[in-house]
């Protein structure tokens, strides 16, 4: 098996050759171990207009660079011999070619990871499995960053400006519009013509683009913090060719066959049979088709309880049908189960936006305070967000479970007034440990607000969210000195609720109060 993989790898290096083209398109170097990843993603890549070229490990990837820097490269984290991290600390170390940005995909989801990863300089970063049209969105977004040129440090201490293009001013020119008009929200508009079925029309007559790209353009305000995005809708879209133009029909289970009937049933009292109406129809009377018996009166000897659905081709009775989808566009056929969902989402206009359009100018983003509560070192609502949307789409896909837990201190107003902020900040950086030692590493701990804190447990079922509660509260207990009431408790997907709103409001109205 060794074999066969060492043979793949050299046969996709001849494939690799830089010098068989040179056509001026930028050049994107995937680094991942797992060599059918590295042609699914060459491939798409190829597809989009890039020159792109795959290696299997951190050693050859460092061989490619030095031989022929690329524009951008996708590294993988977890590989054999050099890991993704010594080959960023490697590239970054290298005057020559620490310039050259690095998208990080991996698998790998610790909160540990991406801080790290960041920290060597990564530019961004997507776990697997990945939405080619974000990985997509995200390689124009970074290619075009590592065109703008830091410059000097801003007053405010909210990290350096960026020097000023000709793109980026029409941008802002177009965030002065949306201020000057007193847009609020920028909402997405159904166009059937677009592949995802939505189209941001203020956006595509500003810039002047075809609908369905301008989601670079926000993708990138929003990485400058000057737009926030908000869920909008889900759609269904085929998995072949990722349209949303869908059609949908009912069919029978047995032979896929469409015409089907949904008709009145009828319970006969005396001999329990049910049956459709259909059956029961003899003349102008209701005969019952197992006793034979006439039915009289409803109430008395009958009942309607409910519908059921015929198969007026086979005559087969089934309480629900089978769904089919065809693609209008790739004329793909399969069953609603199989098709894959997408998020539309709106983009809210921020407080950075107004700032950035009196400044003239965006403003680099400092990942690590974007990312972290900096008062007791741990992640903000931000970032829990934007990982409990990952990690539930993560959950729906594989069907697997996520639960959260939130832990809320009740009456911290009150410690405040008693024993001072320094008291208040000592039991909330008590209750982060603890919080901290009781998840496991691909756990996500967060702040959700002033007195409470939420995790999110992926692949946890209740049973392991219980265990968790419980170990909180025992080291809570023989730990924390003070007269303390905490509120805990957990939900899990997806049997306390399977969308995102769902889940976090079951989990704030949940009351478990724990004194000590």
């Amino acid at each position: 098996m060794e074999e066969k993989k060492e043979m793949d790898s050299e046969q996709l290096d001849m494939q690799n050759d830089p010098t068989e083209e040179n056509d001026g398109k930028k050049k994107i170097l995937v680094v991942d171990d797992e060599i059918v990843l590295n042609k699914i993603i060459t491939t798409r890549l190829r597809k989009l207009g890039y020159n792109s070229f795959s290696v299997n490990s951190g050693e050859k990837a460092l061989e490619f660079i030095d031989n022929d820097p690329p524009d951008l490269i996708i590294l993988d984290l977890l590989m054999p011999g050099m890991d993704g991290y010594e080959v960023a600390q490697a590239i970054r170390g290298n005057s020559k070619i620490s310039h050259i940005p690095i998208i990080m995909l991996t698998a790998k989801v610790s909160q540990e990871t991406k801080i790290k990863a960041l920290k060597l300089g990564i530019d961004d970063y997507m776990t697997k499995p990945y939405d080619a049209e974000e990985l997509a969105a995200r390689i124009q977004s970074v290619l075009r960053r590592a065109q703008i040129v830091t410059t000097s440090e801003s007053g405010g201490g909210e990290g350096k400006a960026l020097a000023i293009d000709s793109r980026d001013k029409k941008r802002l020119d177009f965030l002065k519009k949306m201020i000057d008009e007193d847009v609020v929200e920028i909402q997405p508009t159904y166009n059937m013509l677009v592949k995802s079925g939505y189209e941001y029309r203020q956006v595509t007559e500003f810039f002047d683009i075809q609908p369905g790209m301008e989601l670079q353009e926000l993708y990138y305000l929003e990485e400058k913090g000057t737009l926030k995005r908000n869920f909008f809708d889900k759609i269904l879209i085929c998995p072949n060719c990722t349209h949303h133009n869908i059609s949908l029909r009912e069919v029978c289970p047995t032979d896929r066959s469409p015409d089907i009937a949904l008709m009145p049933t009828i319970h006969h009292y005396k001999c329990g049979y049910i049956g459709t109406e259909r059956e029961f129809m003899h003349g102008l009377s209701l005969v019952c088709p197992k006793c034979m018996d006439e039915l009289e009166a409803i109430g008395v000897d009958y009942d309607k309880p409910g519908k059921m659905f015929v198969c007026n081709k086979n005559q087969h009775k089934f309480t629900e049908p089978d769904v089919l989808c065809q693609c209008r566009n790739c004329k793909n056929e399969f069953y609603a189960g199989d098709a894959l969902r997408s998020n539309i989402y709106s983009f809210v206009i921020t407080d950075k936006a107004s700032e950035a359009v009196q400044q003239g100018r965006f403003f680099a983003v400092n990942f690590e305070q974007e990312l972290m509560d900096q008062d007791i070192n741990l992640y903000n609502l931000n970032y829990f967000r934007t990982k409990f949307r990952e990690e539930l789409r993560r959950a729906e896909q594989f069907e697997r479970p996520l639960s959260l837990v939130l832990l809320e201190v009740v009456g911290l107003d009150d410690f405040i007034e008693q024993g001072g902020e320094e008291m208040a900040h000592d039991i909330l950086r008590d209750l982060t440990a603890i919080l901290k030692e009781s998840l496991w590493k691909v756990d996500i701990p967060a702040r959700y607000d002033k007195n409470s804190f939420v995790s999110i447990l992926p692949e946890a079922d209740s049973k392991r969210a219980k265990s968790v509660v419980d170990g909180i509260m025992k080291k809570a207990q023989s730990r924390i000195k003070a007269a303390l009431t905490l509120d805990i408790k957990f939900v899990t997907y997806p049997e306390d609720g399977t969308t995102e709103d769902l889940l976090l409001e079951r989990l704030v109205k949940q009351t478990d109060v724990i004194e000590f």
